[in-house]
This record gives structure tokens, C-alpha cells and sequence, in this order.
């Protein structure tokens, strides 16, 4: 464990990374957006909101995509306002929405690009990966619409994989795995909601289940699962098995967050 690498889960798919003073946000979900969206699927929170996004001080700010849940205008905004300095790194296929909600903001906003390391810090490395989300699609410049993210930290030797939406694809683990120095220990952060045609006839696209998340981890290597992408909207959840005691069993080392609670890596 190092007490310089400060994790926050937000609820949903969203963290906050904090180390030597750069705050790194992934997919923060702190409003209620996703209840304007037209869907058949009740969007009411049954996670509360745990952060003011007004109040986050943020250096990066990360999108894996365009749905709202991850891409959400009301979450993005206050940050923006408030950090004049923060990079807001995304998909290509978030176009349409920062044309809808950010026109005169477009400037702040960068598309990532598969196989392009951005360094945070000359001891901190983000790189991106492919999702699928259910599959793997790309937009009409050959980019992925659905990305995961990685963090290396190259002076404390510890790598963070933040999964994004996705779920299992052949070579997904090689991907992941290509891109972590030798001397790291990985911790994944992965969905876990899964996906079943319940949802699919909803219009609901899912994610790996519990048992996938721990079988990629396992094939990563990781040294630690946290799941996530749990417990925001009910009928979109599988958390039934979803347990430190069941991940364990299973062979793999797991920390449940709490939403709002920092701990440390």
C-alpha cells in the first residue's frame, strides 16, 4: 500500500485519483442527468451524490464515452468552470455531445487516441485501451467510441486500470498487459453490472459480469479487483454474488469501495 496514491470511488463507473497534487477524474457521475434521457429504464439514484462537483479540484478529467453516465453535462460543467487548467480528455465519438452542451468550450476537450501514452506527470503515464461496449466500434476516423484507461505510476510501481464499459474481447488482456512496466503490481478497477436480455430489450447495453471481472483480472495478473459500475440505477444491476467473500473464493484479491470514501493503494 502507498500512502501517496489516494483512491475515490464516485458512485457508478466514476473515480477520483489523487497523487502528489494532481487530481485525475474518471467518468464522475455526480447529478441526475441520466433522468432527462429518454429510456425505459428508471434512472433514479440509489447511490446518493457523494461529491459537490463545484468543489473538485481536478488537473485531468476523463471520459471512457459518450453515455451519460459516464459523459454527463452537469458533472462536466462545474468542473469546468472551476479548474481553467484542466485537460478533458475523451472519445471521438463525444463530438456531438460537447457540440450539444460545450460549443463555445470545444477547444478544452481531447481526443484520445489508441496507442498515444499522455504523460500527467513525469512520474505518472495515462494510457488508452479498447472497450467493448458490448462491442468493439470504432467511429468514422478509425478510433475506438469506447475506451478504458491506465494509470502508471512509475515511482511507486503500481499500475490502475480503470475499465470503463466493456465487456471480455479476445486479446483484451494482452492489451492491458503490454503496457505495464515489469515491477508493477495492477490494480483493476472493473464494471460488473454484466448484461442479460432483460436490459438488452430495454436498450441497455451491460458490461462483464462479476465472474468475468475476475477472470480478466486474474489473466492481468492483478494483485487487487475493486468492481464497480454497481449499485447507481436499480434493474441495472447483477449484485448478487458480488462479494469480497465471493471474489476471494474465486482467487482473486478484492476491495468493495465505499462511495466517498477515500483509502489508499
Amino acid at each position: 500500500m502507498s500512502d501517496n496514491i489516494k483512491l475515490c470511488w464516485l458512485g457508478q463507473g466514476g473515480f477520483l485519483i489523487s497523487y502528489n497534487n494532481i487530481n485525475v477524474l474518471i467518468d464522475p457521475y455526480l447529478s441526475n442527468y441520466c433522468l432527462k434521457l429518454k429510456s425505459e429504464l428508471n434512472h433514479t439514484r440509489c447511490t446518493p451524490i457523494v461529491r459537490d462537483p463545484a468543489a473538485i479540484k481536478a488537473d485531468f478529467y476523463l471520459i471512457t464515452h459518450a453515455h451519460g453516465d459516464h459523459f454527463d453535462p452537469e458533472s462536466i460543467s462545474p468542473v469546468m468552470q472551476n479548474n481553467p487548467d484542466c485537460r478533458f480528455l475523451c472519445t471521438g465519438d463525444c463530438k456531438s455531445k460537447i457540440e450539444q452542451f460545450f460549443p463555445d468550450e470545444f477547444a478544452r476537450f481531447e481526443f484520445v487516441k489508441i496507442g498515444k501514452m499522455i504523460s500527467v506527470s513525469p512520474e505518472l503515464e495515462l494510457h488508452v485501451i479498447p472497450a467493448a461496449h458490448e462491442e468493439l466500434t470504432k467511429d468514422a476516423d478509425g478510433e475506438y467510441i469506447a475506451v478504458s484507461y491506465m494509470l502508471n505510476f512509475t515511482k511507486e510501481h503500481k499500475t490502475v486500470f480503470f475499465g470503463g464499459d466493456t465487456i471480455p474481447y479476445n486479446g483484451q488482456d494482452k492489451n492491458i498487459t503490454a503496457l505495464i512496466p515489469d515491477d508493477h503490481e495492477l490494480i483493476m478497477c472493473l464494471p460488473a453490472n454484466g448484461r442479460d436480455e432483460a436490459r438488452h430489450t430495454l436498450g441497455i447495453v451491460g458490461n462483464m459480469d462479476i465472474n468475468e471481472a475476475i477472470e480478466l483480472a486474474k489473466k492481468c495478473n492483478a494483485k487487487l479487483l475493486i468492481p464497480c459500475h454497481i449499485g447507481m440505477f436499480a434493474g441495472n444491476d447483477a449484485v448478487e454474488k458480488i462479494s469480497i467473500e465471493y471474489c476471494e473464493k474465486h482467487g482473486i484479491k478484492t476491495f468493495m469501495p465505499e462511495a466517498g470514501k477515500d483509502f489508499y493503494l
